[in-house]
């Protein structure tokens, strides 16, 4: 597949590899797949939160900068709910956070983002492009 194409994703999970339901910074491991046009996808890794208790409160920006240096190469952030750190990525980094809601297992979760991946990707191109759109898409 084409890397023009392709946009990484990374989201949260327990141990046991189940999708973590909390904020992302929490997660006790981080999850990445790339997904490309027409909903295929792909397991690409998994990196222990190393960060998980940085910072001295929930939302903290060192945790945020922390997290961040775990996943470099990364388009896009996913999580079941909002957190406070999503809004400051989303004014201030390349990385897009996303919001997916409503599923019970990562499977439902991975399938949700393969489905919106036009949404996605065109989210994506533009921070590559400069654009540091405050919009954070919740679907």
């Amino acid at each position: 597949m084409d890397d023009m194409e392709r946009i990484i994703v990374v989201f949260g999970t327990l141990e046991n590899g189940d999708l973590w339901k909390g904020h992302f910074g929490d997660a006790e491991f981080f999850t990445k797949y790339d997904f490309f046009p027409g909903g295929a996808y792909e397991f690409t890794g998994r990196i222990k939160n190393l960060k998980k208790n940085e910072g001295e409160k929930h939302g903290s920006t060192e945790k945020m900068q922390g997290v961040k240096g775990l996943l470099s190469g990364c388009d896009c952030v996913a999580a079941c709910v909002m957190s406070p750190n999503f809004r400051k990525m989303a004014e201030n980094t390349v990385i897009q956070p996303v919001v997916v809601k409503g599923c019970e297992n990562a499977g439902n979760f991975i399938k949700k983002i393969a489905y919106n991946y036009t949404l996605i990707s065109s989210k994506v191109a533009g921070r590559k492009a400069g654009v540091r759109d405050t919009d954070i898409p919740v679907f």
